[in-house]
């Protein structure tokens, strides 16, 4: 039984995928929260930062490593991966579509394909082999990134790291 205020998780999938996909104000909690229902509090504050620090003029200097990097560090279970999706989601509908993810192999990557299309409305091509650098938003796994020599060839609006502690 629940109240009728209450809205499930594919309540707010749907209403999340049904979102305008274009344009964002970066770093803005209420145009995050509506573009991405489906997140908590703290990864959409988690978001906020992360776009504060790459299109924020303010963290274009040396402290703020020019705007080219966060370090997301949460604990285990606290929705990292959502944060990611969200961030790239928040990308992709500011026109930034070449997307790298670097993701541990098996099921890891699987997953994160999964969770991509199903909740956040993304197609992720995994890359075929160590000669592909595929287009839009694309997985490859840690073991093979640095096989892939086309990958060191392009430039991505995003790249993110799962696990990064194994690179």
């Amino acid at each position: 039984i629940r109240s009728h205020n209450a809205i499930t998780f594919e309540e707010l999938q749907k209403k999340q995928n049904d979102a305008p996909k274009v344009g964002i104000k970066a770093a803005d909690m209420k145009d995050i929260a509506e573009q991405l229902p489906i997140l908590q509090i703290g990864q959409r504050e988690d978001i906020a930062k992360i776009e504060r620090q790459f299109f924020s003029d303010e963290h274009n200097d040396y402290d703020h490593a020019y705007g080219k990097g966060m370090l997301i560090t949460n604990g285990t279970g606290t929705g990292k991966t959502y944060t990611g999706l969200g961030t790239i989601r928040r990308f992709l509908n500011s026109g930034k579509d070449r997307i790298l993810l670097v993701v541990p192999a098996g099921d890891v990557l699987k997953e994160w394909i999964k969770t991509a299309r199903n909740s956040f409305g993304i197609e992720i091509t995994q890359l075929e082999d160590r000669k592909d650098k595929g287009k839009g938003v694309v997985i490859t796994s840690i073991e093979n990134i640095r096989d892939n020599q086309k990958i060191f060839e392009d430039t991505f609006d995003l790249v993110i790291y799962d696990e990064c502690q194994r690179i």
